[in-house]
């Protein structure tokens, strides 16, 4: 069998070289080879337009750049200057901004307010109710009202603007060593929270340290005034946490 095979290609490559030494046909033929591999070139690639390359001089970041507002932070780096230049206060920078890329959950308006219960904190530094049992970061407000504050009622001064006032003191536990960032909002969108009376600041974070605080603890003194009575809420941000602690604000009576 192998013999008569043999026979029969050498017969038809016999056959194909003397056809090869046509002039036209040999263009035919190299025309068509050509053909064939471009059509094969064009199939190993898919429809549509070719993926763009990929630009290796790019300064374009991984992820959305979050913009920080100047007056946010309430630490030993923005007391001494040293945001830019410390590592671990630009370490803490970076971290913020991760966690106010974080959505604000404020609770939904029941028909009662959910306001956090409040416990009498004492330190050698502090003694206040703090709203929050056992969290990280909790808020201690001063007030005569600590029946109230156990319940998560705050009582507010009606200021010359026309908000409510209290003043509070914001703790982190010496557990807890790390960045921080607070929010706030109003449970149902009735009425507007801030964090200074210039009513500018509406969040502040921690980085690292801060001025105020011995043993461990980290402590932000200051206020938080609302634009009318109702329920609201903080929201606490950290590396490993994210938690709500509601509280309902009246106007406290005078005393003539």
């Amino acid at each position: 069998m192998a013999a008569p095979c043999c026979l029969w290609v050498a017969s038809r490559c016999g056959l194909y070289w003397k056809l090869m030494q046509m002039p036209v046909l040999r263009k035919t033929f190299i025309l068509s080879i050509l053909a064939l591999l471009y059509a094969c070139t064009a199939a190993s690639e898919p429809s549509g337009e070719r993926p763009p390359r990929e630009d290796t001089n790019s300064t374009a970041p991984a992820e959305a750049h979050t913009i920080l507002p100047a007056d946010l932070f309430l630490d030993a780096c923005a007391a001494t200057g040293a945001a830019e230049s410390d590592r671990t206060c630009r370490r803490g920078t970076k971290l913020i901004a991760q966690l106010a890329q974080r959505r604000l959950g404020l609770p939904e308006p029941p028909r009662r307010c959910p306001a956090s219960r409040g416990v009498i904190v004492r330190t050698d530094d502090f003694r206040v109710v703090a709203l929050g049992i056992n969290r990280p970061v909790q808020p201690g407000v001063a007030t005569d009202d600590a029946e109230g504050l156990s319940h998560g009622r705050v009582a507010a001064t009606r200021l010359p603007n026309g908000w409510l006032g209290f003043k509070t003191l914001w703790f982190a536990r010496p557990r807890y060593q790390g960045p921080f960032l607070v929010r706030a909002g109003a449970v149902g969108g009735a009425g507007s929270i801030r964090f200074d009376r210039a009513l500018e600041r509406d969040m502040f974070a921690v980085r690292t340290g801060t001025a105020n605080g011995t043993d461990g603890y980290r402590e932000v003194p200051g206020g938080t005034y609302v634009s009318r009575p109702g329920c609201y809420a903080w929201q606490v941000d950290g590396e490993q946490f994210s938690y709500q602690i509601v509280f309902r604000v009246y106007e406290a009576r005078r005393v003539r």
